[in-house]
């Protein structure tokens, strides 16, 4: 209650309007996904916008393929910017003062060099322990240590290969015909951001010019080989809009996208005849540099967040391959299922491969029941690194103030305990990330066993014929009760 509706959203509002050129934004303004930056800028208390398309209804009645497309829209592109305006909006949080503090120098600190180490050498890596040993934490902070980028994907049981490298989508143009569209996953997206080239050019700036003076007057232009007569305006989104120049006739969308892959690549993705007198146009009118080169220092980190939670040869399909570190780069190119619809402009046109500046973190609860073992034959292809609890104390740090001492104690102890459980061993130990609760409990060690620990440990005996007698024993361990018996005597 101590902010207004207005406040609340800002940092939201600040973190979409900082990723609007995103490759995430752009895909789904290609979609057809229209916002009002002006008015998102300005607004007020109890004002709102609007970021969505436009979906026809026949007979006034949803048609089943725009259902299925919007579903797919939401699990896709619409899923991929709510996470990346929160990620985003969470990067700008100042109140996360510890995660900035480690960022700033990790690479002192000796688990994370260690794992710094592993993952240069070997290019795929998996942390496993404990749950709570904060794992996923480890891969992001690692990320910006490096300067990477990187991208997080959880993994869960129905993740398949058409969200992961590609896969067919159901599509309606706007005569209302159905069909299916070839689209990147997740995973195929990101190798080829890996492979983008640096901007070093001018493309950004020439751009820019050329739209600002189209949006002053339109231009008129004709077809290369049947001279027939179009007009050029600019899109709400700052893309083209290229019109022929007879009656009834239907706009084409030639995007940013269009032109520029034309002018780094020489290859035609769209419209043909009105691009390539477009891009002529502003080849001969603006001052064009073409300078394009990869970054290939730059690296890019793909973290896996519970990696054996999907079936992983249904996820990998081909790249089961590739993913192999002796296989990166072009050596390991692989023809994919969907090989005979790529386009030409595809840079895996030729086969998908690994670029060689992508690193994969793996992370997992080997103790996790609901998932079957681990391939063994993948596991060759990943260093494994356990993260223990005693390893992760330092995550206590500014968090939970005078009560980190006998949370140390109480956790050594409670986990020493498991050693006398047969069947039990250090992956079922309780990581210190659940002590972190201490803070919203004002340090109450009680509450932190009744509403976190507690059921945790049960499951972990579940089908023992006395798991209750074992849940007092590791109760009395928590609560340090050996301890002070030993210290009186």
């Amino acid at each position: 209650n101590d902010k207004t509706s207005l406040e609340l959203v800002k940092p939201f509002v600040e973190a979409f309007l900082s990723i609007q050129d995103s490759d995430t934004v752009d895909t789904l303004k290609d979609r057809g996904f229209d916002i009002d930056l002006a008015s998102l800028k300005s607004m007020d208390e109890g004002g709102y916008n609007l970021f969505g398309r436009v979906v026809p209804l026949f007979d006034n009645k949803l048609s089943l393929i725009e259902y299925y497309s919007i579903i797919n829209d939401l699990k896709g592109e619409v899923f991929e910017l709510y996470k990346l305006i929160f990620e985003t909006a969470n990067k700008l949080d100042m109140n996360e003062k510890s995660a900035i503090q480690e960022i700033q120098q990790p690479i002192t600190n000796p688990l994370l060099q260690e794992i710094s180490e592993l993952l240069l050498a070997n290019k795929n890596l998996i942390l496993t322990g404990a749950p709570g040993t904060g794992k996923t934490y480890l891969a992001k902070i690692l990320a910006e240590a490096w300067g990477a980028e990187h991208k997080l994907i959880q993994f869960h049981p129905s993740y398949d290969y058409t969200d992961f490298v590609e896969g067919l989508r159901p599509i309606q143009n706007e005569e209302g015909e159905v069909g299916f569209e070839l689209r990147d996953g997740v995973f195929k997206s990101f190798c080829k951001k890996a492979l983008k080239p640096i901007e070093a050019y001018n493309f950004d700036e020439v751009y820019e010019r050329f739209i600002d003076d189209l949006s002053e007057k339109s231009l008129e232009f004709v077809t290369p080989v049947q001279k027939k007569p179009f007009k050029v305006e600019v899109t709400n989104h700052r893309n083209c809009k290229a019109t022929p120049m007879y009656e009834n006739a239907s706009s084409m969308s030639v995007t940013r996208n269009h032109i520029q892959i034309y002018f780094e690549t020489g290859k035609v993705n769209g419209w043909k005849p009105y691009l390539i007198p477009i891009c002529d146009y502003i080849e001969n009118n603006y001052n064009l540099k073409l300078a394009a080169t990869l970054d290939t220092d730059k690296k890019f980190i793909i973290i896996l967040d519970e990696i054996n939670r999907a079936e992983i040869s249904k996820v990998l399909g081909e790249l089961f391959f590739s993913i192999d570190p002796g296989y990166r780069g072009e050596s390991g190119r692989v023809t994919t299922q969907y090989a005979n619809l790529q386009t030409e402009e595809d840079v895996f046109k030729d086969g998908f491969y690994i670029p060689d500046n992508v690193y994969i973190i793996g992370t997992m609860n080997d103790i996790d029941r609901s998932v079957e073992s681990f391939d063994f034959a993948m596991r060759r292809r990943f260093a494994w690194k356990e993260i223990k609890a005693e390893d992760r104390l330092s995550m206590w740090e500014d968090q939970i103030g005078d009560w980190a001492e006998e949370a140390k104690q109480r956790l050594i102890t409670l986990n020493s305990a498991f050693e006398d459980i047969q069947g039990l061993s250090a992956a079922y130990h309780v990581g210190p990330a659940y002590f972190l609760k201490l803070a919203d409990y004002d340090g109450d060690f009680d509450k932190l066993w009744t509403y976190h620990l507690e059921s945790l440990l049960f499951e972990y005996l579940r089908g023992y014929p006395d798991a209750n007698e074992q849940l007092v024993i590791l109760k009395n361990a928590y609560d340090l009760v050996e301890a002070d018996a030993s210290n009186d005597r």
